[in-house]
């Protein structure tokens, strides 16, 4: 068994070969790159049948050699043998090459990675709400196809009619044409919290794809990005516009009722932080206490409806109804808001 301190410490190695004689001078082979076994028998098929200096081996020595490669050569090929010719072998050339700096094989972690596709940009098209309503009910949709985006300037409306939609998105309406026709756009509903009709915005939108009932289609737009303009409010500032509504839709239906009866039935309905309050008229006096009820009752259940479309809710406050400063009837504001309990002389 070969010793390792030994093999260790042979940096250079004599290979004996056969016994050798005189004669004419002898030409070198060319062996670089030839492994070390075929390199030696050429170089004695060549006539030297003495010691061939054998460089490199490693840490361990050469074992097999035809896992060694040559790869330098002392004479070079052609030139007369004068002395032991010396070969220089490595595992392989190539690893010789990188140490003494004459070749760079690059390794797979060396190797540059390939440079990433860049995505084409996105193009943003600038378009006003009625030219992008026209492509889109137009042949085609105009050619706009999805992933498409373009930029417009709009005015919100139709906030009664926004909310989620069977998309599972929340929508909002643009105003087109003047009004007479809107293009509805997903967003997100947070964005929507400062919003009212007449709210200036600026949008980006995508042409996207949505499935409703399993059917997916396109034609739809979602907005990428928006921007308030002008006109936006606060929660706080929307109920006071509401209950401003509010009031006015109560007197105008106490109006209507006065005159679909020929005669004032109703003096005031007004809205309270508890409610609302609805003043009789004395000339209630005059009809039938059956009629009063049911007068009442149809007029507390489109009061209660008025309720709910401000945003109060259903059973947000009780609706009281005065005769002559008597409380004659109140709704049941949490059982059944739309239902009546008379009192005093309506309770009959």
């Amino acid at each position: 068994m070969r010793r390792l301190g030994a093999t260790l410490a042979a940096a250079v190695m004599i290979v004996p070969l056969a016994g050798c004689s005189g004669g004419d001078p002898i030409s070198m082979p060319d062996v670089v790159g030839k492994s070390l076994d075929v390199a030696k028998s050429d170089v004695e098929r060549a006539g030297f049948d003495d010691d061939v200096e054998v460089v490199g081996g490693g840490m361990f020595g050469i074992v097999v050699e035809s896992n060694w490669s040559v790869c330098s050569q002392e004479p070079a090929s052609g030139e007369p043998i004068a002395g032991a010719p010396r070969l220089t072998v490595d595992r392989s050339c190539a690893d010789q090459d990188d140490e003494d700096g004459q070749g760079q094989a690059e390794s797979p972690s060396e190797t540059a990675a390939p440079e990433p596709e860049e995505e084409p940009a996105v193009v943003i098209t600038d378009i006003s709400v009625d030219k992008l309503l026209d492509k889109l009910n137009s042949a085609g949709m105009g050619g706009i196809k999805v992933g498409d985006q373009f930029r417009l300037t709009a005015e919100l409306f139709e906030s009664d009619a926004w909310g989620v939609g069977a998309s599972g998105d929340f929508s909002v309406f643009l105003k087109a044409k003047g009004g007479k026709d809107d293009l509805l756009v997903f967003v997100e509903e947070a964005d929507t919290k400062k919003w009212t009709n007449g709210t200036s915005v600026e949008m980006v939108v995508e042409m996207v794809e949505v499935t409703i009932d399993g059917e997916t289609t396109d034609g739809w737009l979602k907005a990428q990005t928006v921007k308030t303009l002008s006109g936006g409010t606060t929660d706080k500032a929307k109920q006071a516009a509401a209950e401003r509504t509010l009031v006015k839709d109560l007197a105008m239906y106490a109006d209507i009722m006065n005159t679909s009866l020929g005669r004032t039935v109703i003096d005031s309905i007004n809205p309270s932080a508890d409610g609302v309050t609805v003043l009789l008229n004395p000339s209630m006096a005059g009809v039938t206490v059956m009629q009063a009820q049911t007068l009442i009752t149809q007029w507390n259940q489109n009061i209660v409806d008025a309720l709910a479309e401000a945003g109060r809710g259903s059973s947000d406050g009780s609706v009281k109804y005065f005769l002559g400063g008597q409380l004659v009837a109140q709704n049941k504001e949490i059982l059944d808001p739309w239902s009546v309990d008379f009192k005093g002389v309506l309770d009959q």
